[in-house]
């Protein structure tokens, strides 16, 4: 992904007439596609052993804690989370998880 900004932010760019913009955005629906293909045996809502799972197996405290956080859109109800498919699909295309696994791929070097 690149550091392009929307015309917002960036003069020289002339928002959804933009070739960046354009082309950023297939990538992201691309991506988004092979996610959903990929999660197609979870079911529509997941609990947190199938989040944990989807995410590559990552342990429970930093899952809930990126929960916690609210970085992931979820519904907390006694003492159980349940967390939409898509909203899980939405962060794992999101900058922040992209920044957290680089962050994960360096610690675990």
């Amino acid at each position: 992904m690149s550091d392009h900004l929307p015309s917002e932010n960036n003069p020289l760019c002339s928002g959804a007439q933009c070739a960046i913009c354009i082309a950023l955005k297939k990538e992201n629906d691309h991506e988004k596609k092979d996610l959903e293909k990929r999660f197609e045996g979870f079911p529509d809502v997941v609990n947190l052993t199938e989040l944990r799972a989807m995410m590559g197996g990552i342990g429970e405290s930093p899952v809930r804690k990126l929960l916690r956080s609210n970085r992931i859109e979820h519904f907390y109800i006694n003492t159980t989370y349940f967390i939409p498919k898509e909203k899980v699909i939405d962060y794992l295309l999101s900058p922040h998880y992209a920044q957290y696994r680089l962050k994960l791929k360096h610690w675990v070097k």
